[in-house]
């Protein structure tokens, strides 16, 4: 029975041997969006209370998973009489106060992952930059383009080509700062399992 609890603490630690875990700092990272309306004009937004974390593998420099969500009440917007209007009656804040995402996969460049707005959720594709640990620090950026029909924020007649007023293509960057938690004690997991 030691025999298979230490073979079980090896395989266990071997997988977060080189894996790390970050926490995102909401008070330095941001997500940033722009919408066109009126065919010439732009809105443009940012949500400032992100909460999440994600691991690392330091051998290889890359990111393994990832996992976030967006306080939605933490929006302005360049608009500011649209604030409001966005945060009430688009993202109904009070009923769906958060904004979720989940890495399912990651690649060199490219990130795959299901985004969750409202009541709805979408597996999504966006560009992945990741600038590697720098002093216990991580940066990542995230970008790209979604469909605001994908997650039923409509507000106006929605055409295939976009709507009147305002465009059904939303561009999305997300700027990630993460902090290096505390690594775990492998020598207490492993005696712990001896015994």
């Amino acid at each position: 029975m030691k025999l298979i609890k230490l073979s079980f603490s090896t395989l266990a630690l071997s997988t977060f041997l080189f894996a790390s875990s970050y926490k995102i700092d909401s008070n330095s990272s941001t997500a940033d969006f722009s919408i066109k309306y009126l065919k010439t004009q732009e809105i443009k937004g940012e949500f400032d209370n992100i909460i999440g974390e994600f691991s690392f593998d330091e051998k290889k420099s890359l990111l393994t998973s990832l996992k976030g969500e967006i306080e939605l009440d933490s929006l302005s917007t360049s608009k500011d009489n649209l604030t409001t209007l966005i945060s009430d009656k688009i993202f109904d804040i009070k009923k769906f106060p958060k904004m979720k995402f989940v890495a399912t996969k990651i690649e060199q460049d490219r990130i795959f992952g299901d985004l969750t707005i409202r009541d709805v959720t979408k597996n999504i594709e966006l560009d992945f930059e990741n600038s590697g640990e720098f002093f216990g620090k991580i940066y990542l950026k995230l970008s790209g383009k979604i469909k605001r029909s994908y997650f039923d924020l409509t507000w106006d007649e929605l055409l295939d080509i976009g709507s009147s007023v305002t465009d059904n293509d939303i561009f999305i960057e997300i700027n990630l700062e993460a902090n290096k938690e505390q690594k775990l004690n492998f020598t207490k997991i492993i005696e712990k399992t001896k015994k």
